[in-house]
């Protein structure tokens, strides 16, 4: 593949390992000693077997939704530091306090017996890591002066950043190898996290070296290089943390999948499944306090509109639940009011933007007045300055009060909660349910769910009245169900065998016969679902994208199972460059298949001819072999 000038790797580095905007990530400090840094953090036991229960308590609240742990603080602890981040630029000096005989002689036993041990309970472990930093303690600062690997002012002066007492020269470190020994010297320690599939990089922020003329553009290329070789060589891939001013910005897009204020890309251009976020944009200070505060959390109008969790680095503020009798009721309500819309709206195609004239794009809240999805689903703003979303014309949130269905369950299961509270309103079930006739009510607890009220009648047109307090939610079932079973796993809806790419298009154009089709693609053009179904025998279907002159464009091409929204495998991704010629994707598909076309066109990866500008591109032909 050609590569941009000024960021010399591998674009884009898709597909993921996995479907993270849909996987819940939020961030844990493992530590107890130490003061808390400025933002407050409250820190998690410092015993694994602890850590395990509050990840167990945490799967209950939530559901079982697929998550990703980032675990802060598991590094030997220095006294009058941060409790993180202690012995950068390594990787691998591990906390004596976690070792656990019963699990095995080092304290890093003990983390990968957690690894392993979490996936129980729906969670992946993974760190909170940060290439660019590094502390005089660390067991590899001499090295780092010796080889001159850190960033210096004009007068040859190790540069401090921040609270850290040095930055790593990424280009030299790079080019020495150097970045790449640390980086596989943490994989051997945790090998745990080539199955987690991904790595959080921290405080992404450019930096300079005036003693050697490396320049902010300098170490955002060698940046892009140290996140595509870790894919590359180990395929690991990565999230961050911002995308602010400052930082490396929207530079990243499609070479790591999630940063906290990811509205600062924009979300008309940029789908969910290929950057997602957390905290939707609110920064530090009092304008976002809120957005920090446990059962709280508060997040710009827009970024509720396109779905915002409230994962990474602010998203919890629990991680030690002991003595705090609001824990429970604080972790349900955020993630009830952030996450669970998040993830409902993160499995569906951004179709149109309804915004308001006069605000710039990259704005962080009041460009949008509505935002049109995908399966007849909609958000947008109320006449009270509510965010609504609604199926069908149907509401299923209203301002902070939702009745969303748990979609990452198999069984059906519908999850309700309202700030304010409210008594005899009705909710009409989604089309899914239509067959039920009674629901059971349960409480969601720490402990499990808890049955509040059974049997529960659903009208003749589908409406299930409901009546809640102040804070309140309760879990909704079928009657009889059991809401402890999420179900076994759905058959896929199809498959999809790839068989080859070239640049001829197809002599003949097939009649689908029996085929149905049926294409949605968002007003930019730039993203598309083609639906494909050709029942139970398998047919040859191409995809046949048009060529332009004097235009290059850069397309993936994701093969999506209808039914659970996952891709039937990495391997039938194919990443394409489209020349004038065009080119043709071929298939051997089975039953139900989506094709999930996106255009890659983000800042510093041009069209090939120059321009920037994101050129649509129109959804393929398709052709079918006979049946």
């Amino acid at each position: 593949m050609d590569v941009p000038d000024n960021i010399q790797c591998e674009y884009p580095s898709y597909p993921w390992n996995r479907e993270w905007s849909q996987h819940y990530i939020y961030q844990w400090h493992l530590v107890e000693h130490g003061p808390p840094w400025h933002l407050g953090f409250q820190f998690g036991p410092a015993s694994v077997r602890k850590t395990l229960a509050q990840i167990e308590k945490i799967d209950r609240v939530t559901r079982g939704v697929p998550k990703v742990i980032l675990l802060c603080g598991w590094q030997q602890f220095v006294e009058g530091k941060v409790t993180w981040d202690t012995q950068f630029p390594s990787f691998t000096a591990t906390d004596k306090s976690f070792k656990d005989d019963s699990i095995g002689p080092t304290p890093n036993d003990a983390i990968r017996w957690l690894m392993r041990e979490a996936k129980k309970f729906n969670t992946l472990v993974s760190f909170h890591l940060d290439f660019a930093l590094a502390q005089q303690h660390s067991a590899l600062w001499q090295k780092y002066r010796d080889l001159d690997l850190l960033c210096k002012n004009e007068k040859g002066e190790i540069r401090h950043y921040g609270h850290w007492e040095g930055r790593v020269h990424l280009q030299r470190e790079f080019d020495a190898g150097v970045f790449q020994e640390r980086l596989e010297d943490f994989i051997r320690a945790f090998p745990e996290i080539l199955d987690t599939g991904c790595v959080h990089n921290d405080w992404n922020c450019s930096d300079t070296s005036p003693w050697h003329g490396y320049t902010h553009e300098d170490d955002t290329a060698a940046m892009g290089r140290c996140m595509a070789w870790l894919k590359q060589a180990h395929g690991l891939d990565t999230c961050g943390e911002l995308v602010t001013s400052g930082s490396y910005g929207t530079q990243f897009l499609a070479l790591s999948f999630y940063r906290l204020d990811f509205m600062r890309a924009d979300p008309v251009k940029v789908p969910a499944y290929i950057f997602c976020g957390g905290h939707g944009g609110q920064q530090i200070g009092a304008e976002g306090a809120k957005c920090y505060t446990p059962g709280a959390l508060v997040f710009p109008n827009d970024a509720q509109l396109v779905g915002a969790s409230n994962q990474g680095e602010f998203g919890y503020h629990y991680t030690n639940d002991e003595g705090n009798p609001e824990f429970e009721n604080n972790l349900f309500r955020d993630f009830c009011c952030t996450t669970l819309p998040w993830y409902y709206l993160n499995r569906l195609l951004r179709l149109s933007f309804d915004e308001n004239p006069g605000v710039p794009h990259g704005a962080l809240d009041g460009r949008f007045k509505s935002v049109q999805f995908s399966d007849n689903v909609k958000s947008f703003m109320d006449e009270d300055g509510k965010v609504r979303i609604t199926r069908d014309g149907h509401p299923i949130r209203i301002g902070n009060d939702v009745f969303i269905p748990a979609l990452w369950k198999t069984n059906r299961e519908i999850i309700a909660w309202s700030d304010g509270g409210y008594k005899a309103r009705r909710w009409k079930l989604p089309a899914e349910w239509r067959d039920v006739a009674a629901v059971d009510f349960y409480d969601n607890t720490l402990n499990g769910v808890r049955l509040r009220k059974s049997s529960v009648n659903v009208d003749g047109a589908g409406f299930l009245e409901l009546s809640l307090s102040a804070r309140d939610g309760v879990v909704i079932v079928p009657a009889g169900a059991d809401p402890n079973n999420a179900g076994e796993p759905l058959p896929p809806s199809g498959t999809a065998v790839f068989l080859c790419q070239d640049a001829a298009a197809p002599v003949s154009r097939n009649a689908p016969g029996n085929a149905k089709v049926r294409t949605v693609s968002g007003d930019a053009g730039l993203h598309a679902i083609v639906d494909v179904d050709v029942g139970a025998e398998t047919r040859g279907v191409s995809l046949f994208f048009e060529g332009a002159e004097n235009e290059k464009r850069r397309v993936a091409v994701d093969v999506i199972d209808a039914n659970s929204i996952q891709r039937l495998g990495v391997g039938t991704t194919r990443i394409l460059d489209i020349g004038a010629a065009g080119v043709r994707v071929a298939y051997a598909v089975s039953g139900r298949v989506r094709f999930r076309v996106t255009r890659f066109h983000y800042e510093h990866y041009g069209r090939g001819d120059g321009n920037n500008e994101a050129a649509p591109v129109a959804p393929p032909a398709l052709f079918f072999d006979a049946p």
